[in-house]
């Protein structure tokens, strides 16, 4: 997957599935980004059919205190867009509820 480095909502976004085409589609990718964002900038990420989209959102005050709130099971897309966001994810068993918070408190302190 070459995705824009910036803007979001899904938007230019190319699926690769043959190596013999990713130099054209990187062009193409890097081009629309620039069109678009006014950035050319392109990240590659892999691509995962079938998979579950969990976010965790947490909130952090001036004194450096963090704290998570519900994950978020954002896997109801369309066009790569989400479109239901449900909390707290049904299919997580509690350790890795536990497990993907402790990360998500992590991400500030590195910042």
């Amino acid at each position: 997957m070459i995705k824009a480095s910036v803007g979001g909502g899904g938007k230019r976004m190319r699926k690769v599935h043959d190596s013999g085409h990713f130099d054209e589609e990187m062009k193409r990718a890097m081009s629309e980004a620039k069109n678009a964002f006014g950035n050319n900038q392109v990240f590659i990420e892999k691509f995962i059919q079938a998979s579950k989209y969990v976010e965790v959102q947490i909130v952090g005050d001036h004194h450096g205190n963090y704290a998570t709130l519900l994950e978020g099971d954002c896997s109801i897309q369309r066009r790569n867009q989400k479109v239901i966001e449900k909390a707290q994810c049904t299919f997580l068993p509690p350790i890795k509820r536990k497990e993907i918070k402790n990360l998500a408190l992590k991400a500030p302190k590195i910042m």
